[in-house]
């Protein structure tokens, strides 16, 4: 049974990773590149890449799933006038942002522990979780400061994400009772995990909600507030 589940997570991870390129309410791709966006008309500037000839398309035309995207990447968030970098509504839409991805890395590690450290026990899962990343977190930070403050460069950042390597799986082995490469399969397989929870939610979302009311509550909850439309 756990095999299967693992089988299923992988392909699940694979599928979802074949990235598409920003869309209209349509189903048509933008004829080109984003290279801007303007936040008081907000409108994309899209760049063919053959031609060079430029296109605005207003945000409001974009399907949801492209105003997913564009609501994190850099052409969006640079736009944002000087004064206004971080409004109420930006911070709170970064905290949800960060409680997020914690939620769903907390559930792949869970069902990692389950399926590859063969523990089921939830507690165990956030002891790991938190512990493991915290671990990791500390060595990258340590030897970040020593690079910046020595000049030292990428060599002893790139020795401090090994040690972190090291220590982690080490952590999550003591912590799951399993060996040292059983605990580096459990912390490197719950980032699958994660990314195979958060599209079942996405597409949970858009299979049992109207789209009609779905899109309705993305642009008066998020959108609009943040000022992408």
């Amino acid at each position: 049974m756990r095999s299967i589940l693992l089988l299923a997570f992988a392909l699940l991870f694979f599928t979802s990773q074949n990235g598409r390129a920003l869309e209209m309410q349509d189903g048509t791709e933008l004829p080109g590149k984003v290279i801007g966006f303007n936040f008081d008309t907000k409108e994309l500037t899209v760049e063919a890449p053959s031609s060079g000839k430029s296109t605005v398309v207003p945000t409001r035309e974009l399907s949801l799933r492209s105003k997913q995207t564009l609501l994190f990447s850099q052409v969006f968030h640079r736009s944002y006038p000087e004064g206004k970098k971080w409004p109420r509504e930006k911070v709170n839409l970064t905290m949800y942002g960060i409680l997020a991805p914690v939620i769903a890395l907390l559930g792949g590690f869970w069902i990692a522990g389950w399926l590859i450290g063969g523990k089921f026990n939830p507690v165990r899962a956030f002891f790991g979780f938190f512990g493991g990343w915290i671990v990791g977190t500390l060595f990258v930070v340590f030897y970040l400061f020593f690079a910046a403050r020595f000049d030292k460069g990428a060599a002893v950042i790139g020795i401090g994400f090994l040690m972190a390597s090291v220590f982690v799986p080490m952590f999550v082995s003591a912590i799951y009772q399993c060996s040292f490469f059983r605990g580096l399969a459990v912390f490197l397989f719950h980032l699958i995990a994660a990314a195979c929870l958060t599209a079942i939610g996405l597409v949970a979302c858009e299979l049992f909600i109207p789209p009609d009311q779905l899109n309705f509550w993305w642009n008066v909850r998020v959108f609009e507030p943040v000022g992408l439309i």
